[in-house]
């Protein structure tokens, strides 16, 4: 018998499945149905679903059943909310997806989506555990303060688009959705075109700015920077959670996210060689591992020392 539909009156996220290649959309009658804990996909603070499109079909390819999330205030998800802070980006996940009526699922979250699967780790006990892709992790708010000085210019106008943009400017184009999201996909290939074809992949550059103001500026401030400086939750270092970090990685050094989950955790840290913070997204290899090894509870190898220590 199905669940009951959970009490929620926020926005409905938008949530596509996606199967593996010859799976039945409808099982035949009376044959029993198998058991799946699909992949959930969180993406980061900018775009959509689509930059984890590279890892949800290799994923696919690997027999997952795959669930691809636009965050709250990002890609085809509502724009308008009453809050971006953390709390509402959680409940409107957990809400999706008990609205779907999966009974158990695996995180894989990149960047703000990583953050966002721990917190589901420690509060939806469906969530049976979480893949972090480059996760932006700090001690104390001093680390996160030089960090962010010694960010290139370059990653700071990206990550603040179009924060960079006036208020007024904004609050009157980049709101009305059916007007900036168009104008915004033809800004991203034209970037893509000009400057950073060679750098980052199509998806990642024309949903940059795939959000409005108020949904990227409040979930920065209100959701992302306070899930940074967090201390990382005992659930996090129980093996329940394993993390993937480029050793490249400008958002997070290697280092300080050494030193954030301790020694306790560093067994469930694997480093990619040459990685960084957008470059890990094509490392899909290793990602789709990684939740096969979760899946069986099976656990990388201890953190190597080279660079962290």
């Amino acid at each position: 018998s199905s669940s009951a539909k959970p009490s929620w009156s926020g926005p409905r996220l938008f949530c596509k499945l996606s199967l593996p290649p010859g799976a039945a959309l409808r099982r035949e009658p009376g044959v029993p149905e198998q058991p799946q804990i699909p992949v959930v996909l969180l993406h980061g603070i900018l775009g959509s679903h689509r930059y984890l499109s590279g890892v949800q079909r290799k994923l696919n390819e690997a027999g997952f059943e795959v669930i691809s999330v636009d965050l709250l205030g990002f890609g085809r998800s509502p724009w308008h909310a009453d809050s971006f802070a953390t709390e509402a980006h959680v409940d409107a996940i957990r809400a999706r997806l008990g609205e779907a009526g999966f009974k158990q699922y695996i995180v894989l979250g990149h960047s703000l989506g990583a953050l966002l699967g721990l917190e589901l780790l420690e509060s939806d006990p469906r969530c049976l555990g979480c893949v972090c892709a480059s996760t932006p992790a700090f001690g104390c708010r001093a680390a996160f303060n030089s960090n962010t000085l010694r960010m290139s210019p370059t990653t700071w106008l990206l990550i603040r688009s179009p924060l960079c943009v006036t208020r007024v400017l904004c609050r009157s184009i980049c709101q009305q959705r059916w007007f900036w999201r168009p104008l915004a996909v033809m800004i991203g290939k034209q970037l893509w075109r000009l400057f950073v074809g060679k750098v980052f992949a199509k998806e990642i550059v024309e949903d940059f700015f795939d959000h409005s103001h108020d949904s990227c500026a409040f979930t920065f401030e209100q959701c992302l920077v306070p899930l940074m400086l967090r201390p990382l939750r005992a659930s996090a270092l129980a093996g329940r959670a394993l993390f993937l970090h480029g050793t490249r990685d400008e958002s997070t050094p290697a280092k300080e996210l050494a030193r954030k989950v301790g020694t306790e955790g560093s067994r469930y840290v694997e480093l990619i060689d040459g990685a960084d913070h957008f470059s890990i997204l094509r490392c899909t290899d290793a990602l789709v591992a990684a939740c096969t090894r979760l899946r069986s509870r099976v656990y990388p190898r201890p953190l190597r020392t080279d660079g962290v220590s």
